[in-house]
């Protein structure tokens, strides 16, 4: 999703594990709980002395597909998820844009 990320999320769970790396600041500077999840001192935050070691977060609990679809919108690679979203998707994207409080990012698809 984007080439200089510095945090690797890991999606799903068993077989369907997705890896994505993404910016960590795009995520928190549209999504509060990612902002509270990453830097605000939960378990997946990345402490100063962590600096140069491997950042990931790992998401169990969500999707792979709606979570790429969510990361593209934030990461502004629009022309992804048309290529991507089905008439399946939109029901777990929504819900997935709920749980992270973004779900205003939709609104181009609505």
């Amino acid at each position: 999703i984007d080439e200089d990320g510095d945090l690797e999320i890991v999606v799903g769970a068993g077989r369907a594990t997705q890896s994505f790396f993404v910016c960590a600041k795009t995520l928190a500077r549209y999504s509060l709980v990612f902002k509270r999840m990453l830097f605000g001192g939960f378990k997946e935050s990345k402490s100063s002395e962590d600096d140069g070691a491997d950042w990931a977060v790992e998401l169990p609990d969500d999707g792979a597909k709606p979570f790429q679809i969510l990361l593209d919108i934030i990461h502004g690679w629009f022309d992804q998820v048309s290529m991507l979203l089905t008439l399946k998707d939109p029901t777990a994207l929504l819900v997935l844009t709920d749980n992270y409080t973004v779900t205003f990012l939709t609104c181009p698809w609505a």
